[in-house]
């Protein structure tokens, strides 16, 4: 049984490696080898936190999941429950077969979406992806086809409002997600009155004030960790910000609303949730955004990925929550 940390540092490494990548995505045995390491790693050497309370809940009889609380959000828990009764009596590799699952949805997504491999490291070490595949579980399987529904390049509305509804089935969270597919399409009025329509309505009938925890962060934590993505981003631009069509800075920005709105409606549990899927989006969008950017400019992007890596995966390091999850705290 390997550590985490250990893990964490060769795919670090390995990561910093793959920055200096610039052909297309060929390497997708390995790339599918990592995140199944990484799964039996971290499934293998401790459980704690919300996976108490998943593990609890496969032991219940099928009956006992028709309570609305299951049913409101099936897909995470009927699945589970089915891998354990049927497929693997094993409570450890049921969460490692839902793990390779959606990681292998992910690998065929950064495939087809021709994204670099760089990004696969950089997603599963990020900080936010740390709490959510050890802590809040449902919510980082749910962040996965949140990120297809806005990122997916078939420009369809009907495929992102599937991907999004998957998730939700996934976790409720996913529904305030809705103005950032309208976002990328440039359907600026939908977003805005899709926002405005949500955050009514979650007010009102959605607010269940969750405090279940996604672990010891102070949600300060989120907002300066998204200040600091923004500062990047302007330091990379000299800090000439252009506005019009740029996807990162208006998903920026709505994801910092949405946030802010939701610390004040929602539970510290609920919010810290919102967060840290907007911390994912910011990160995906920044990604996106630099790959394009400087697509006919190699050293300088090379350089960039870098720097952008190692900059975020310290983050990591610094927040103690995830640093304490890698050690096995």
């Amino acid at each position: 049984m390997i550590e985490p940390v250990y893990i964490f540092f060769l795919y670090v490494a390995l990561g910093i490696i793959y920055c200096f990548k610039t052909t297309d995505f060929k390497h997708s045995a390995f790339i599918f080898f990592i995140l199944v390491f990484w799964s039996l790693g971290l499934r293998t050497f401790n459980i704690g936190n919300d996976f108490l309370t998943y593990s609890s809940v496969l032991d219940l009889d099928w009956k006992y999941y028709l309570d609305i609380y299951y049913l409101r959000e099936p897909l995470y828990w009927f699945s589970s429950k089915f891998l354990y009764e049927y497929v693997v009596h094993d409570k450890t590799y049921v969460f490692f077969l839902l793990d390779v699952i959606f990681f292998t949805t992910f690998l065929l997504f950064i495939k087809k979406n021709k994204l670099p491999e760089y990004l696969v490291f950089l997603f599963i070490l990020f900080f936010p992806s740390i709490l959510g595949i050890q802590n809040v579980y449902r919510q980082f399987l749910a962040t996965f086809f949140i990120i297809y529904a806005i990122f997916n390049e078939d420009k369809s509305t009907l495929k992102s409002f599937i991907y999004l509804f998957v998730a939700f089935l996934l976790h409720g969270v996913a529904i305030l997600f809705v103005p950032f597919i309208f976002l990328k399409q440039r359907k600026y009025l939908s977003t805005f009155f899709s926002f405005i329509i949500l955050i009514a309505v979650y007010s009102v009938f959605g607010g269940d004030k969750s405090n279940s925890d996604t672990g010891d962060v102070n949600p300060a934590i989120y907002l300066l960790a998204m200040f600091l993505i923004f500062l990047g981003y302007a330091l990379i631009n000299n800090f000439k910000i252009k506005y019009k069509g740029n996807f990162f800075i208006n998903s920026f920005f709505l994801g910092f609303i949405l946030y802010s709105f939701s610390i004040f409606l929602m539970g510290s549990g609920q919010s810290k949730r919102v967060g840290m899927i907007v911390l994912l989006l910011n990160l995906f969008s920044l990604i996106v955004y630099l790959e394009k950017e400087y697509r006919n400019s190699i050293q300088n992007k090379v350089l960039i990925r870098i720097l952008v890596f190692f900059f975020l995966t310290i983050i990591t390091i610094v927040v103690p929550s995830s640093r304490n999850m890698l050690l096995g705290g």
